[in-house]
């Protein structure tokens, strides 16, 4: 874990984007708060009825919040 934790200042300069459930038994809002303050630019998603497992609590808004990413910002080849 510790090696994949210094690993992640490799991400600071490219789009993130980072989805949440608020009502997750395994990661706290501190966890998401720990994220943010490492990743200022990241966009934020917040499922407030949503828990562990996003795709199965919210699957739709899910969808429709990495589609709105992916749009504005595109893959480059």
């Amino acid at each position: 874990l510790v090696d994949t934790e210094q690993g992640l200042n490799q991400f600071t300069k490219h789009p993130m984007l980072l989805t949440w459930g608020e009502r997750d038994w395994c990661f706290s809002l501190e966890f998401l708060e720990e994220f943010q303050a490492r990743f200022p630019s990241a966009r934020t998603l917040r499922f407030p009825d949503a828990g562990h497992f996003l795709f199965e609590d919210a699957p739709e808004e899910v969808l429709a919040g990495i589609r709105r990413f992916l749009a504005d910002f595109p893959l480059r080849s």
